[in-house]
């Protein structure tokens, strides 16, 4: 049990350090000046496109896997393939 909380210890650890890394290179203020530029329509059309695109690239393996016999809900793939690719955001490779 200890063992297992260590683990999780250090594995949030690493994941906020990464964060932190990640956006120490980003110029956040430039970003955010920079979204607030948008309009609000261009905002919505921005995240409508980027939810279809998600989707359709989940909706492939969603076939793929229905098609062996896997009944998995698409919102739940999905959800997945997002934590997936939160992951080797950050991993080399």
């Amino acid at each position: 049990m200890k063992n297992k909380r260590l683990w999780w210890l250090l594995f949030w650890f690493v994941a906020i350090f990464l964060v932190v890394w990640a956006l120490s290179a980003v110029p956040l203020s430039e970003t955010v000046a920079l979204l607030l530029k948008l309009r609000p329509a261009d905002l919505l059309i921005w995240l409508l496109m980027n939810l279809v695109v998600v989707v359709t690239m989940t909706g492939r393996w969603w076939y793929v896997l229905e098609g062996m016999g896997y009944k998995l809900p698409l919102a739940k793939l999905t959800t997945y393939r997002l934590a997936a690719y939160g992951v080797s955001y950050f991993t080399p490779g």
